[in-house]
């Protein structure tokens, strides 16, 4: 987990994986500058959002577009705390998962069969999953059948055959590295660890925590046990 964006690259540029987010979900939800009322009654407006809406508002084009870009990095940064290793994760596969997160929440996301068959390993059974999330208030909806149908078909699915990169954190510059801090998993606690001298196992739990607070203290940082750019930069220069 970390908060690391594959939606938004460097200077604020969006990247593929966002492009993507951008097509699929903004294809679905549509785009409505006055406030409506979507099918259960909830005052919606712009990309299909619903957050502190009221009836009568409006936005303009651009307004919506830059809501709908940092409502996205919301969600994303909301799947990434459920799902293990979220950088491994296909990108089209992603993609798929930050929308289902966007129409029934991160919440929803978390706590649903696709993030427990993900963690699992099951990951077809995981994109099979996507089918199950079709009711809206109590009632299935054949737009939220159609939606899902893309969702697993067209991204879910395709995604497992892509061919996955890792990023080697080494070649991330300090500034863009995530905050890792405890409970955190993934490569970029591998290399911290690496750098710590520890077990690498992936796993930020108390004894790297504790490595991590000895060496702050050693090297006149902030001793809060996260790791941030200036640790990254003391591991770097030791």
């Amino acid at each position: 987990m970390s908060d690391r964006s594959r939606l938004i690259g460097v200077a604020g540029a969006v990247t593929v994986v966002g492009m993507g987010a951008v097509a699929l979900i903004g294809d679905w939800e549509g785009l409505r500058l006055k406030a409506y009322r979507d099918p259960i009654g909830i005052p919606t407006v712009c990309f299909g959002e619903t957050r502190n809406v009221k009836m009568g508002d409006r936005y303009t084009n651009e307004e919506c577009t830059e809501m709908f870009v940092v409502r996205l990095i919301e969600f994303e940064k909301g799947i990434r705390r459920c799902i293990k290793d979220p950088d491994a994760v296909p990108d089209k596969t992603y993609v798929a998962m930050i929308s289902l997160a966007y129409n029934i929440g991160v919440g929803g996301f978390c706590k649903s069969s696709i993030a427990r068959k993900w963690n699992a390993g099951d990951h077809y059974g995981a994109c099979d999953a996507f089918l199950l999330y079709t009711k809206a208030g109590g009632r299935t909806l054949q737009g939220l059948k159609n939606r899902r149908r893309d969702e697993r078909n067209n991204w879910c699915i395709p995604g497992l055959s892509e061919r996955v990169t890792l990023v080697d954190p080494g070649d991330v510059a300090v500034y863009e590295r995530p905050l890792l801090r405890r409970g955190d998993r993934g490569q970029f606690v591998t290399y911290l660890q690496t750098k710590l001298g520890i077990e690498a196992d992936g796993q930020f739990g108390g004894i790297t925590w504790a490595h991590v607070q000895a060496f702050q203290r050693d090297k006149g940082l902030a001793v809060d046990g996260a790791v941030g750019p200036a640790t990254w930069f003391s591991l770097e220069a030791k």
